[in-house]
């Protein structure tokens, strides 16, 4: 009997070792969550995540930070965490390669058969902050999201929190998305193009509508162009064509479109459908 009760906790013990103390996380690569038995928190993280940069070439090296949150309550640490790069189009494809700045406190894993191409911690220290820098690989997607899971104790965990999106040089930038204190709150900028649309990966990279038939809008000022892709849990779209004032298109939940128009016609005020 005493030989059943010392097997059993030797078993809960090295269960609650192997799940996060020492970030040897490889079985957690593909879903990111910790096997620990509980289910994750999900809500607002206290944690962010940054990128130094927006915007990247292959062979470029973007540092990636993970911190606690200012306004963050209760726990101002955590303990465990894993930091993959994902392509946005395909969030299942992990993308690069990482570089530590700190191994004391993060170590590389191999996923997916790729070496480093994830960072988990090496012990249950409490941290505040962890820095890595992540190497943009030659085949690189258009664009490619961080993701992150924290655990501030066994039971205390939030899974695949997504981060900053970065894409290739010369390619339209999505909104970027903040986390930490508001998750999900969006801050969008607007700029002028240093280059107008193209049609190029119309069919496979992206899905495009387009009139005439075929145009390219990037040698084709007549085209009128609609593209759309998915980067992660957003939605990027690129529309351009001529005309005097301004292009718009927007969503419908139905097969119908109705537009109303108000105009001011001798003060009569006229609605068309």
């Amino acid at each position: 009997m005493k030989m059943w009760i010392v097997l059993l906790l030797l078993s809960v013990c090295s269960e609650t070792v192997i799940c996060y103390s020492d970030g040897k996380v490889e079985v957690a690569c593909g879903d990111m969550t910790p096997q620990h038995g509980h289910e994750p928190i999900t809500k607002n993280p206290p944690f962010n995540i940054t990128a130094d940069k927006s915007q990247f070439s292959p062979g470029d090296k973007i540092k990636v930070t993970l911190s606690m949150a200012s306004s963050s309550e209760g726990k101002h640490y955590f303990k465990g965490f894993l930091i993959e790069a994902r392509n946005a189009g395909n969030l299942n494809e992990i993308v690069g390669s990482f570089k530590l700045i700190d191994p004391e406190i993060s170590q590389l894993l191999t996923c997916d058969s790729k070496e480093g191409s994830a960072v988990s911690h090496t012990g249950k220290s409490h941290k505040t902050e962890v820095q890595v820098i992540w190497v943009a690989p030659s085949d690189s997607p258009s664009s490619v999201q961080f993701l992150v899971t924290v655990a501030q104790g066994y039971k205390e965990y939030w899974v695949k929190s997504p981060g900053p999106v970065v894409s290739q040089n010369g390619v339209a930038p999505p909104p970027q998305t903040t986390f930490g204190g508001s998750i999900g709150a969006q801050t969008t900028t607007s700029s002028i193009l240093s280059r107008s649309f193209t049609s190029e990966g119309c069919g496979s990279m992206k899905s495009c509508l387009r009139d005439p038939e075929g145009c390219d809008p990037q040698n084709d000022t007549a085209c009128h162009f609609l593209s759309f892709r998915a980067l992660g849990s957003s939605v990027m779209f690129e529309l351009s064509g001529p005309a005097e004032g301004y292009v718009s298109f927007a969503l419908s939940q139905d097969k119908w479109m109705v537009i109303y128009i108000d105009a001011c016609n001798n003060f009569l005020f006229l609605i068309l459908l």
